[in-house]
């Protein structure tokens, strides 16, 4: 896994998601409960209801950090508008990256 912090302990779910498809969309945090509880306890705690994270990758295809949206109301959330964000905003990273 190439995100060896401290965050990989604890957003394990995350991180490996993050690594291998580049993007971690969670809908809802009660997803979360069996799958990997230190996520969802520290979301939850956060009061946050939908997680949406992508990749930033270098120039090497190596992850090197990401860009999230949390909802705190997730019906206020469009899936088709946050992956349009997420990816054009991840491209912008990702040219700055390389300079």
């Amino acid at each position: 896994m190439v995100l060896k912090t401290n965050l990989g302990q604890y957003f394990g779910y995350v991180v490996h998601t993050l690594d291998s498809e580049s993007e971690c969309y969670i809908d809802n945090v009660e997803s979360l409960m069996n799958i990997d509880p230190s996520v969802y306890e520290f979301l939850l705690y956060r009061e946050v209801q939908a997680y949406y994270t992508i990749a930033i990758r270098d120039s090497s295809d190596q992850v090197i950090g990401f860009i999230a949206l949390e909802y705190f109301d997730k019906t206020k959330a469009d899936r088709d508008q946050i992956d349009k964000i997420l990816k054009e905003e991840r491209k912008v990273f990702e040219t700055l990256c390389t300079l």
